[in-house]
């Protein structure tokens, strides 16, 4: 089973890297009802179709974008500002949740400091 810290820690590593995908084309979407609804299955078709993609490393502070050619006309222009807003809101989400990992891992200090200092009761077999 894994420590309060260990989930912490993985929490904080998988909060690090943001990618967005912004998918133009045919797809299609599978679930078992509510319970899938959060994490749908998405089936993409081989072919044509393209996507703009945006890997975010947080801690470096690299940003990686793939635009294909296509989406540089300027007739596309509200593909890739749908894109932009979409990546504006991932690091929005990203920097609250690193935020609230923070907080609740200073409370959790915090506790334990407080049990630490907790006077015990001595052993009868100390006396």
């Amino acid at each position: 089973m894994a420590t309060v810290w260990e989930s912490l820690a993985r929490g904080i590593k998988s909060a690090i890297h943001l990618k967005v995908v912004t998918y133009i084309g045919d797809s299609m979407v599978t679930g078992q009802g509510a319970s899938d609804i959060c994490e749908p299955e998405i089936k993409l078709p081989q072919g044509d179709a393209k996507a703009m993609v945006t890997c975010i490393d947080l801690l470096q502070g690299d940003i990686v974008n793939c635009i294909p050619a296509e989406y540089a006309q300027e007739e596309k222009t509200w593909v890739r500002t749908y894109h932009s807003s979409q990546v504006e809101l991932g690091q929005q989400i990203v920097e609250r949740n690193l935020r609230l990992v923070g907080e609740l891992g200073s409370k959790l200090m915090d506790l334990l400091k407080d049990v630490d200092e907790t006077p015990t009761a001595p052993d009868a077999g100390d006396e």
